[in-house]
């Protein structure tokens, strides 16, 4: 993956100084003091703190905590992980079975899955925040959104689900496949395979396996860009983009993206549906004799032909102003037929119903019972 770094930091420049009066991430710090992390009075001092300052005290406390319990008290440890993931990081569903293997999984053998990545990415950044941040809903959608409003990334970051009700209402993804909408073109509707979309986001989006290396690598070389002043740790970078991602992102969606639709009627005749030459079945093509053509035909339209343009010229010339038969045997075309002409030129079977009827429908043909008279 390619990144126009100057391009993201010029971005994040707009809002830093900002930052500090627009975080506003409030959580419940009461069970510090329970969990031997703080005592009372700290606990006290921290609450007459500004939020900004306050979770930058809470990351540096909690930080030298994690360090400390993992080497020393497994249970106050995955204790203090699962307050971080649940109370502080307010993900309700989080339980001890499923996220600590992770953590542990993450940690000793440094193992990074999509999987519960905004639970474990809370960890990485407390224990490890020069080198890791948290992936969540907030912090992908501001890169994606930085990706490809400026046109500064190759591809995007999977999204996490997320719960804030402006991202949602201002999908990320639509915009994205909106953007990139030549990926998800569809040929015919009905023939569409099951996983559609989920084939063609592999090209637009950066593999789940590979998402979150890949952003803390990002934010390594846009973190010394944006900060001048010799600040290390990601979190920085991190809660910035956290902060604009339903502020400043929000605003700059509604002003700049613009949605136009064209006529119904115009994308209605890029999908032309006729019977078969003996009118036995139907079948849908796009293209033109002129152009080629795709044809999908069978149970739920699922089989596809392709006729390239070349092939309906040289028939064209080959059979100008004759009338000959059709030949639509699979097996055995009469002879000087169209149907011979085909199986001999393309080595394809069981087309000849198709390419008639399509020649008869775009006028460069008639049908005379079992022959076909060209133009």
């Amino acid at each position: 993956m390619t990144y126009e770094i100057a391009t993201i930091v010029e971005a994040l420049q707009l809002y830093k100084e900002e930052f500090s009066s627009l975080y506003s991430w409030k959580s419940d710090l009461s069970r510090l003091v329970e969990l031997q992390v703080i005592s009372t009075p700290e606990l006290d001092g921290l609450l007459q703190l500004p939020v900004f300052e306050k979770e930058i005290r809470v990351k540096k406390m909690v930080h030298y905590a994690l360090h400390r319990f993992h080497k020393q008290d497994r249970v106050k440890f995955e204790d203090l992980s699962m307050w971080l993931i649940v109370d502080w990081g307010v993900i309700k569903a989080a339980n001890r079975e499923d996220t600590l293997p992770i953590i542990y999984n993450f940690i000793e053998k440094g193992e990074k899955p999509f999987s519960r990545i905004a639970s474990y990415s809370k960890v990485a950044s407390f224990m490890y925040p020069e080198e890791c941040i948290i992936y969540d809903a907030r912090v992908a959608y501001t890169l994606n959104w930085i990706l490809l409003s400026r046109e500064s990334g190759s591809q995007f970051f999977p999204m996490p689900l997320g719960r804030n009700s402006k991202m949602n209402a201002f999908d990320i993804e639509v915009l994205l496949r909106l953007k990139h909408k030549e990926l998800y073109q569809i040929d015919s509707p009905l023939a569409m395979e099951k996983q559609f979309i989920a084939n063609r986001d592999k090209q637009l989006y950066i593999p789940k396996d590979e998402a979150y290396n890949e952003m803390n690598q990002l934010i390594k070389a846009v973190h010394p860009e944006l900060w001048e002043d010799g600040r290390t740790e990601l979190y920085y970078t991190e809660m910035l983009l956290f902060s604009m991602a339903d502020t400043f992102v929000t605003k700059e969606i509604v002003e700049s993206v613009d949605v136009t639709f064209k006529p119904l009627n115009i994308l209605k005749k890029n999908i032309k549906k006729l019977s078969t030459w003996g009118k036995r079945s139907a079948f849908e093509y796009t293209g033109s004799v002129h152009k080629g053509t795709t044809i999908y035909m069978g149970e739920h339209l699922s089989s596809k032909l392709e006729i390239s343009k070349e092939t309906y010229r040289q028939l064209l010339s080959e059979f100008e102003g004759m009338t000959v038969p059709i030949g639509t045997s699979r097996t055995s075309p009469a002879e000087g037929s169209l149907g011979e002409w085909i199986q001999q030129r393309t080595n394809k079977v069981g087309t000849t119903s198709f390419v008639g009827a399509i020649l008869v429908a775009e006028g460069f043909a008639e049908k005379e019972g079992s022959e076909i008279r060209f133009l």
